[in-house]
């Protein structure tokens, strides 16, 4: 005796956060009990579904007697899909019904024609919404409003006396949460733990994956509509130029929030593996890519260019080169920041602007939520104004231990750091060049040493009596990395 398995579908998450799924389950269950339920979130015109690739693989494995549907559009939405899955059901013996009793079958003419006819009723309804959602996102962009049924966290939508969509506007009961997130992620901690400070302060549970596309809508954040959101990367390709509704975020915010999650990137598919010194720090001024790390039988260390289209493919630079430049350049960009740090600092960019739109909006009434929030976005960008790398370059470099501990602390403080370490790979191993180390601080380019084959480290009592009269911000800011 073979199983009798029910299939559900429904197109999209939010569909199913609002019960549908779960409807459509009771309702197959109503009937006769199954031996399994299988259960899908995606679209039908899509055949590349987890719960849909596994009924298949069933039917073709000959262990499934039936398939009930609530209708034949659950299946696919699409003519030549339905066709292969029929006729994959019936090699094997499978027999498909609807909540209706009809069996889906092509076995007979009559069948064939009334489930050829559904399907491509189905899949003509499909094309039709597609184009009715094109239409509406045409019509939001005319209209200045944002094309998408939800609003990210931290607005809500302002609606008519009719209750039609206008606009929408920041949340002020949500405002406080929008301001953590930001200003933990920007002072550097992970998603991960991000997503665990929002659990114990706020007493919530947002997934990693939720909170880093949050992030991703940072176009949206900063007052702009945004449209088209790519499926791989989760990020907009299509953007208003001019704000069209009040900010969360500033655009100085929001391009500190894109390059930490572009650095992110470098370290993705390291889990579970340990980091070396410089993973994900070089990268290949060819090509760009990033260099990945090789040992060689004589456990010498290299680092290798592994994009298959750029000209220095396969080809490497010895660690032990880059070390080198990498150690004279941050001991002497060390001493370049000694007089900067003690100067008076400028205000951070954006706060004119921001100003400036505060005394505009002064002079209007009713403007007191607005002002309060620029004024906070004022404060916020004065808080990321930090010269955290500074100090913590200056007060590792101190350290005489500091190049001699474990090589994942070690690639955690450079990440932090460095933005990034640009290689010219040569035609051997040894004649390899870095042409910048870029650091985290202002300046961001650290001097080079004038012949990378003969690199000779300076110790000056400038950095001795700077490190004397500044121990408490030195320890201040390693204390983040113990």
């Amino acid at each position: 005796m073979g199983m009798l398995i029910n299939y559900g579908r429904v197109s999209s998450p939010q569909q199913a956060n609002q019960g549908a799924l779960e409807r459509q389950e009771k309702q197959l269950l109503a009937s006769v009990p199954a031996d399994e339920s299988i259960l899908d979130v995606g679209s039908g015109t899509n055949t590349n579904r987890v719960g849909y690739q596994r009924l298949c693989q069933l039917i073709a494995d000959g262990v499934v007697d039936e398939v009930r549907v609530a209708d034949q559009d659950r299946l696919n939405r699409d003519v030549s899909a339905d066709i292969e899955f029929f006729q994959l059901a019936q090699a094997n013996d499978t027999k498909i019904t609807d909540l209706n009793g009809r069996e889906l079958e092509m076995r007979t003419p009559d069948g064939e024609l009334l489930s050829t006819v559904v399907s491509a009723l189905n899949q003509h309804r499909s094309k039709l919404y597609r184009q009715k959602v094109k239409r509406a996102l045409e019509q939001a962009r005319k209209d200045g409003k944002p094309a998408v049924a939800q609003v990210p966290f931290g607005f809500r939508k302002v609606r008519d006396s009719g209750g039609r969509l206008i606009g929408i506007e920041p949340d002020p009961t949500r405002l406080p949460e929008v301001r953590d997130r930001v200003r933990w992620f920007l002072a550097g901690k992970s998603l991960s733990t991000v997503v665990k400070l929002i659990a114990d302060k706020y007493e919530k549970q947002v997934s990693v994956t939720a909170l880093k596309r949050w992030f991703l809508a940072t176009p949206q954040l900063t007052g702009r509509l945004a449209w088209l959101r790519d499926k791989t990367t989760g990020e907009f390709t299509e953007v208003a130029k001019e704000q069209s509704f009040e900010p969360l975020i500033s655009d100085h915010e929001a391009e500190q929030i894109s390059h930490r999650l572009s650095q992110s990137r470098t370290t993705k598919g390291l889990a579970g593996k340990t980091p070396r010194m410089f993973t994900g720090l070089c990268r290949c001024n060819a090509c760009g890519g990033v260099l990945t790390n090789r040992q060689s039988r004589q456990s010498t260390l290299y680092l290798r260019c592994h994009t298959r289209t750029c000209s220095f493919y396969g080809r490497s630079i010895r660690t032990d080169v880059v070390f080198g430049v990498t150690q004279f350049a941050l001991a002497e960009h060390a001493k370049r920041l000694y007089p900067l740090l003690t100067a008076p600092k400028a205000e951070p960019g954006g706060v004119a602007e921001l100003r400036a739109e505060i005394k505009m909006l002064e002079a209007i009434s009713g403007t007191e939520t607005l002002i309060a929030i620029k004024r906070r976005q004022i404060n916020d960008l004065r808080a990321n104004q930090t010269d955290t790398p500074s100090w913590v370059l200056i007060g590792a470099l101190r350290s005489p231990t500091f190049w001699l501990q474990n090589e994942a602390k070690l690639n955690r403080i450079l990440r932090f750091l460095i933005d990034q370490i640009d290689v010219t790979i040569g035609s051997t191993p040894t004649t390899g060049t870095i042409s910048a180390v870029r650091c985290r601080t202002a300046p961001a380019l650290a001097p080079l040493p004038p012949d990378q084959n003969d690199i000779q480290l300076k110790h000056g009592l400038p950095g001795l009596v700077f490190a004397a009269r500044h121990a408490e911000q030195m320890s201040a800011a390693l204390e983040s990395f113990d």
